[in-house]
């Protein structure tokens, strides 16, 4: 597969479709701060029972205020930096009065009408006076790049202060605090970023170094996630109950890497596909073969010339170390979403490696000599990146039959190719990545008008995704002349995510042609992401996306009309199986009309 084409698929936006163009921006980590501990970094130690049970009742009021109370001191505030300075301070907490006062001291001069208690707070007192109030208003999650969200400040009035966030949030320790704020002016204060750090020397900077940044870093994502990840009715994950062990593994990483690490091991709790990783690690290199898994078996499915392997040779090692270790270790720790979506993902990183090294890798070829290839990698680019061999973007495979490459073909292609595409019996559109082009193309497949799956983005004015609103975005495709023939096919496989399911979703959901392969990454919605201290950029699915018919389309994917699996036999053939499939459907529907 063409890993550019599936990176676009996840970052693409499945109603915002100029999002595709924005790729090298949302690809862009924020970097690193710096590249080596320094002094005032907390070297890497085991949390106690209790000081988890005080991290996760700081970690729950810091999430709700964070994002759900609208003061103008809560938005001058640096709320990475208040919690890199407050997580030292929960740790040593001893019992329920010395973490309420850290709490107090923490929020009170940030959050408006905070309290702290030892025992059940009782009544709210009443308003003063009938006031004019801010709430936020959350469309989605908003995140360091624009991908179609936002938030704001919504003024409202009433006759008291509103709705409460109130909550016992440890054993012997009760809090409360307004989900509103007195609105002082329609101004909209600036966060001023915070320079330096109670604790530490002057010159510090937050880095993945510091046992400190590390737990206030998972603090803040699992926080971003508990309230706008959308898919929580739909994965079987107890997000609460995950976070002790999140801790865990942020106390105890040695170093930026393996707090890395940690933080994919969080994605891939998600069940997330969209959900990935992007830090500054070292230059990566590749080896230009591509894999597949057959009968349980790895398989060169396609390798450069030069290297001498023959397509269907069976790999045992790489590097030394099992290919069935690496794979599972990819899939159960380094990736998230679908199985099927999470293999694939698997299978494309066993290229990588350190640069200006050699792979060794051992493998049985088709004849059964076993034999072990080193293969010096070549610096990663796109370029680099391998892909199976496809016919040309638009080709003609026999008389009147079209084939046409979408992961290939731009929109200005395709309206150069308009003669041969209304004149073509049939057309096989090619959907095995992400497309090139607009979804135009669906315009010319229906004389009615259609809509796509429901594209819910979510709306939240309170805490915990409660009474939520859901404005459907859906795609409505306008039929447009002319007409393409009624044999289509489309070609996909789980390197369609995002973007392409929601074109092949829009097919399947409206009978504009036959599904040829198999399931799609069941990985639709916009992305969203979300910065932590120490330069970790991470990525999530921000709108929920449901089939028309209101089943599930997240980790699902669109699933095809004619089920179709390479097979060991047609790789050591050198053949396309899924697009002879797909030619077979087309000359059997041209022998029925």
């Amino acid at each position: 597969m063409k890993l550019l084409g599936f990176l676009r698929s996840l970052v693409a936006s499945a109603a915002v479709l100029l999002a595709l163009p924005a790729l090298a921006v949302q690809a862009q980590s924020p970097g690193p701060p710096r590249t080596e501990p320094i002094a005032g970094d907390e070297a890497a130690s085991p949390l106690s029972e209790a000081e988890i049970a005080n991290l996760r009742a700081f970690a729950r009021v810091y999430t709700v205020a964070r994002w759900f109370h609208p003061s103008d001191a809560a938005l001058a505030t640096d709320w990475d930096a208040i919690a890199i300075e407050a997580v030292p301070q929960v740790i040593a907490a001893r019992g329920p009065e010395e973490l309420a006062k850290v709490l107090s001291q923490t929020f009170t001069p940030i959050v408006e009408g905070f309290e702290v208690a030892n025992q059940p707070l009782g009544q709210v007192a009443a308003s003063p006076s009938p006031a004019e109030r801010w709430r936020w208003l959350h469309s989605g999650f908003t995140g360091p790049v624009n991908t179609g969200y936002f938030k704001r400040r919504n003024s409202y009035r009433s006759l008291g202060i509103g709705e409460f966030f109130e909550e016992q949030i440890a054993t012997g320790l009760w809090v409360r605090f307004p989900t509103s704020a007195t609105k002082n002016g329609d101004e909209t204060p600036q966060t001023v970023p915070q320079e330096s750090f109670a604790g530490k020397p002057e010159g510090w900077t937050p880095a993945g170094y510091d046992r400190t940044t590390r737990i206030a870093a998972t603090i803040i994502a699992w926080g971003v996630f508990d309230q706008f990840y959308p898919y929580w009715d739909v994965v079987d994950v107890d997000w609460d109950d995950r976070l002790d062990a999140q801790l865990h593994r942020a106390a105890t990483a040695q170093d930026d890497a393996e707090f890395a690490a940690a933080l994919r091991v969080m994605l891939n709790e998600l069940q997330d596909g969209h959900a990935r990783l992007v830090y500054n690690q070292s230059r990566r290199g590749l080896i230009p073969l591509i894999f597949e898994r057959i009968d349980g078996q790895i398989i060169v499915a396609w390798a450069e010339e030069s290297l001498g392997i023959e397509p269907g040779s069976a790999v045992s090692t790489i590097d030394g170390m099992a290919v069935d270790e690496l794979l599972v270790d990819v899939m159960e720790n380094r990736s998230s979403g679908s199985e099927h979506l999470r293999q694939r993902v698997a299978l494309d990183r066993l290229i990588y490696g350190p640069l200006d090294t050699v792979a060794k890798v051992a493998l049985t070829s088709p004849d059964g000599q076993a034999r072990t290839i080193e293969i010096p990698r070549i610096p990663f680019s796109w370029d680099a990146v391998p892909e199976m061999p496809r016919p040309d973007p638009v080709a003609e495979l026999e008389p009147g039959l079209l084939y046409v490459d979408l992961t290939r073909t731009t929109d200005d292609m395709l309206i150069a190719a308009v003669d041969r595409l209304v004149e073509a019996k049939g057309i096989v559109f090619d959907l095995r990545g992400g497309p090139a082009g607009s979804p135009m193309i669906l315009s010319h497949l229906t004389d009615r008008v259609v809509l796509s799956a429901r594209f819910e983005k979510q709306v939240y004015e309170f805490p915990d995704q409660v009474n939520p609103q859901y404005a459907d975005s859906a795609w409505r495709i306008v039929p447009q002349a002319p007409r393409l023939t009624r044999s289509i096919v489309f070609l996909t496989n789980a390197e369609a995510a995002s973007y392409p399911e929601s074109i092949l979703g829009t097919v399947k959901g409206n009978a504009l042609g036959t599904i040829v392969g198999s399931p799609t990454a069941g990985a639709n919605g916009n992305v969203s992401m979300v910065d932590v201290p120490g330069g970790y950029r991470l990525y999530f699915t921000g709108m929920k996306v449901i089939n028309r018919d209101g089943s599930v389309h997240h980790n699902i994917g669109v699933l095809p009309d004619v089920a179709v699996e390479p097979t060991l036999e047609g790789i050591r053939q050198g053949r396309d199986e899924v697009l002879e499939a797909g030619l077979d459907v087309v000359r059997a529907a041209l022998a029925n009309s």
